[in-house]
């Protein structure tokens, strides 16, 4: 049977994989397609040139074929708090955790939700760090820009703020940074005592495995909590946006404030003032934690159930 879907970089491979399983053949088209599985249904919002349904959406209603949206982001607000009306013709939305269907059903998401699981990466208990008599190893992933470079300022400041006081450590730690694109385009710079690492979106994990904590944003910060790693979370205190090109408008989101405490990760680096701030953070952050045992269960959940997933999707065709 055919379906037609539409990926966005890794994300939908588990999604894939669990249909092949049961005999489903991935088409980039909707003609002659059962259903549509797709990231998320409105066109031009990210770009911040406008809100109108993408072109596989208005296939799919020409045709009669269901509408199903896998997690466009590991973050649930993502893309739903930007626009300023909810497309109701999704069958259903299939999400990672019950944290994801509450901060969905807060900020009035209109269709069926169904939880089937994590997909990024496996779920692995929290892994405690003993650094006694060395340097910490710290692991600082920016917030990354998009398309040629753009990133807003408020996270241009933030990644600068968060790379100078990590530079006040560098007698307590070695410091690696993973970056995507140039250091420039993260506001940052070379500094001698610095090893880095260019970064690709890919959903590799592999420079996690040499690090004591991580300081990180959104997918990059999630799959460490999945993965057991201490992190300290990067960016949660900004409001949510998308990620405009060229002279797109940045467009923020609309109800942050209905589930801005429920989503927070228990450990940012909006917290620290200073480096001493980031230094006992460091240290708080490598012993294990029930604050962080519960955001993890709330939004990293169980692992992806393919069988559950098409199952439940099977239901609503």
């Amino acid at each position: 049977m055919r379906y037609c879907i539409l990926e966005h970089q890794h994300k939908a491979k588990a999604y894939i994989d669990a249909l092949k399983t049961y005999k489903y053949i991935a088409h980039r088209r909707t003609k002659w397609a059962k259903f549509l599985l797709i990231d998320f249904e409105w066109r031009g919002v990210f770009a911040g040139n406008g809100q109108y349904l993408r072109k596989q959406i208005i296939e799919a209603e020409a045709a009669h074929i269901p509408v199903f949206l896998y997690p466009h982001s590991v973050r649930p607000n993502i893309p739903f708090d930007l626009v300023d009306e909810q497309y109701e013709g999704t069958r259903a939305l299939f999400t990672i955790a019950e944290g994801h269907k509450e901060v969905l059903k807060r900020i009035g998401y209109p269709c069926p939700i169904e939880v089937t699981g994590w997909t990024y990466t496996d779920i692995k208990p929290f892994k405690p760090r003993e650094v006694a008599n060395r340097k910490i190893r710290v692991l600082f992933a920016p917030i990354h820009p998009v398309g040629t470079g753009f990133l807003p300022d408020d996270e241009r400041e933030l990644n600068a703020k968060t790379y100078n006081r990590l530079l006040g450590l560098m007698d307590k730690i070695h410091l690696t940074v993973r970056h995507i694109q140039p250091l420039e385009h993260n506001n940052l710079w070379l500094d001698t005592r610095v090893k880095y690492i260019q970064g690709s979106l890919n959903g590799t994990t592999a420079d996690m495995e040499k690090a004591d904590v991580i300081i990180g944003a959104f997918t990059y910060a999630h799959m460490a909590v999945a993965l057991g790693h201490p992190l300290i979370m990067l960016g949660e205190g900004i409001r949510p946006h998308n990620t405009p090109r060229k002279n797109g408008l940045l467009i923020y989101g609309k109800q942050w404030e209905k589930y801005r405490d429920y989503l927070k990760y228990p450990f940012n680096i909006e917290d620290c003032q200073t480096s001493d701030d980031l230094l006992n953070y460091i240290n708080i952050s490598m012993q294990k934690n029930d604050a962080v045992d519960d955001w993890k269960r709330r939004f990293i959940g169980k692992p992806f159930d393919a069988q559950r997933f098409v199952k439940t999707l099977e239901s609503y065709l």
